[in-house]
């Protein structure tokens, strides 16, 4: 289904740039929106990519509490990926998006095998820093 908008497609992708846009949206959705990742890149011929994730939570949890601990998701969050061109926006440059619903990070208790595999892991001089990433800041294939 197709909306006529008014405006032209510059207009509208030069919105996408804007995260109060963003906000303005989440905010109609009674959701709350963090950034955490914005990289400016350029695809294989120089044109300039935005690659971004998000992730939205609900101000009231739709989970009622009783469910949470079941569903071991006390904050029911979805991640949203997204990756556009900055000034193409034809068919053969469509924005490309995923929505996941985000899996809570719980860390192994201390006294498990996992745990200390896990400490000895971050403890070892010989592993590539690529695999290290704060939990806040997860890594994503390209889309």
């Amino acid at each position: 289904m197709a909306h006529e908008i008014g405006t032209s497609a510059e207009e509208f992708w030069s919105y996408r740039l804007d995260l109060r846009f963003d906000e303005l949206i989440v905010e109609g959705d009674g959701q709350v929106m963090r950034v955490e990742r914005w990289d400016d890149l350029q695809d294989a011929q120089g044109h300039a990519v935005v690659d971004r994730t998000v992730k939205l939570t609900f101000k009231k949890n739709p989970v009622p509490k009783s469910l949470r601990g079941l569903l071991n998701d006390p904050e029911f969050a979805f991640e949203v990926s997204a990756r556009w061109h900055r000034t193409l926006f034809d068919k053969e440059h469509a924005m490309a998006y995923s929505i996941k619903a985000r899996r809570p990070h719980r860390p192994p208790s201390s006294s498990s095998p996992e745990a200390e595999r896990s400490l000895n892991y971050h403890r070892n001089p010989t592993i590539g820093h690529s695999r290290l990433v704060p939990d806040s800041l997860p890594c994503h294939p390209h889309l």
